[in-house]
């Protein structure tokens, strides 16, 4: 499989499942346009990376622009806003399990590291 090559939905977003092991899941995420703002507040930590195209989260008031090849950190329980340009590629690497990321978020921009204990 390559993650590159996958058709993008009409519209909104299609998640794809691809590898469950044990409360770890890797899925790949096709955006397209969104009728608005989509907000997430997932139970898992999730770690993200965009793989191509623009978003735009907002995390506790924060607005965190990535681009390709930036990575996020998410913790679990943390609600964010999700704002897409057309046909944005994001990977996913969710899990219950993460250690020592309690209230923190974690972000990679452009080559920079952030560490936010909120």
């Amino acid at each position: 499989m390559n993650l590159f090559e996958a058709a993008f939905p009409e519209t909104g977003e299609r998640f794809e499942i691809l590898h469950r092991c044990g409360d770890l899941e890797i899925v790949r995420i096709l955006s397209t346009s969104l009728d608005g703002p989509k907000e997430f507040c997932d139970e898992r930590d999730e770690w993200v990376v965009l793989m191509r195209g623009a978003a735009t989260l907002v995390i506790e008031g924060r607005e965190l622009h990535l681009r390709a090849g930036d990575t996020l950190f998410i913790p679990a329980n943390t609600p964010h806003t999700l704002q897409v340009s057309p046909q944005v590629l994001c990977g996913s690497l969710s899990t219950t399990t993460l250690k020592g990321a309690d209230d923190a978020i974690f972000w990679s921009f452009g080559g920079e590291h952030a560490f936010d204990e909120g």
